[in-house]
């Protein structure tokens, strides 16, 4: 639709689990058979350039991002110093499209606590939807590393994009 109908020349796929799941596949097969001239592309490489940067990396990401791997791959690619940290946050995503960001606290510190003590020094909000919750994380997570830098797509992919373009 968007190339076919808009004429769009770039694509954004704005979500970790497709990137992390479909991305290669859509820009080697499908654009290569439809779109030579089109782009697509996603937000997770972006998020993962800046991991590579710090040593003790946590990933919070969805049920499927965290099972695929592809953040610690993509990082590791870059840095196989990083070591890296995830875990899934299955209800973050439900709560906020609901709109019920207030009873994400519990569930958020449910999902933050394996991460505490393991010394980080950034965590990456592997869905695109977890930047609504960025001011409650830092807070929990500054409890137990007070310097943790939030790497959050939302800060990067326009920076990132404007630099591509």
């Amino acid at each position: 639709y968007l190339f076919r109908k808009e004429d769009c020349a770039l694509v954004i796929i704005a979500c970790n689990t497709v990137c992390a799941r479909a991305l290669r596949k859509i820009q080697q097969e499908y654009l290569l058979k439809n779109f030579k001239d089109r782009k697509i592309l996603g937000v997770l490489i972006p998020a993962a350039e800046i991991a590579s940067n710090y040593k003790r990396v946590g990933i919070l990401a969805t049920s499927s991002t965290v099972a695929s791997d592809t953040f610690p791959i993509e990082i590791r690619k870059l840095n196989n110093q990083t070591k890296v940290f995830q875990n899934p946050a299955p209800m973050l995503v439900p709560l906020i499209e609901e709109g019920d960001i207030g009873l994400a606290k519990p569930f958020l510190l449910k999902y933050l606590k394996p991460f505490m003590g393991k010394n980080l020094d950034s965590i990456v909000l592997g869905c695109t939807h977890y930047p609504i919750l960025k001011t409650e994380i830092k807070k929990i997570m500054s409890k137990n590393s007070k310097n943790i830098k939030i790497i959050s797509q939302d800060e990067i992919v326009p920076k990132r994009l404007k630099e591509y373009l």
